[in-house]
């Protein structure tokens, strides 16, 4: 009878990783299970996404309006047009689906902030609004990151792979 011995470990003493196997042309039914990650925003993520800018520039334009029809003009309200179309491409990134619409997202929330602050000596009703709205975004934005995956599935093998226990 032959016993059989323990299986030889490679050169460096360690077990090679097994990596997970690449999805094939024909999608995640050629691909080995748990294998598959997001590479992108969850379609309900993004559709949040859109509804919040959509509602976040409502909240920043109607009462700014308003302000302009009483005279107290915001601090950016000159730019007016440049602000709506930086959402409008944000909201267009988010849509296409683009891999790094989150961070835009995060980004403009940022922007607009920081347009809010000259506000705030002069126009402090409108300003302090103009902030919650803002903040407000950049929360919702943040919290798409957590549907977000950057990377695809096999693109890097995992940082600290399971080793076999050796008994």
């Amino acid at each position: 009878m032959h016993a059989e011995g323990p299986t030889p470990l490679p050169a460096s003493g360690l077990p090679a990783p097994e990596l997970p196997a690449r999805p094939t042309a024909a999608g995640a039914r050629g691909a080995v299970p748990g294998s598959e990650h997001r590479a992108h925003l969850h379609p309900m993520w993004r559709y949040g996404l859109v509804l919040a800018w959509a509602a976040a520039l409502v909240g920043l334009l109607v009462p700014e309006n308003m302000g302009y029809t009483l005279g107290k003009l915001p601090f950016w309200w000159d730019g007016a047009v440049a602000v709506v179309a930086a959402v409008v491409v944000v909201v267009t990134l988010i849509l296409r689906d683009w891999r790094w619409a989150p961070l835009a997202s995060i980004a403009m929330s940022v922007a607009l902030v920081v347009l809010a602050l000259p506000d705030l000596g002069e126009n402090p009703g409108i300003a302090v609004k103009q902030l919650l709205v803002d903040v407000g975004i950049l929360l919702v934005s943040i919290g798409a990151l957590s549907a977000w995956q950057p990377g695809r599935a096999g693109d890097a093998p995992p940082a600290h792979p399971v080793q076999p226990e050796v008994g």
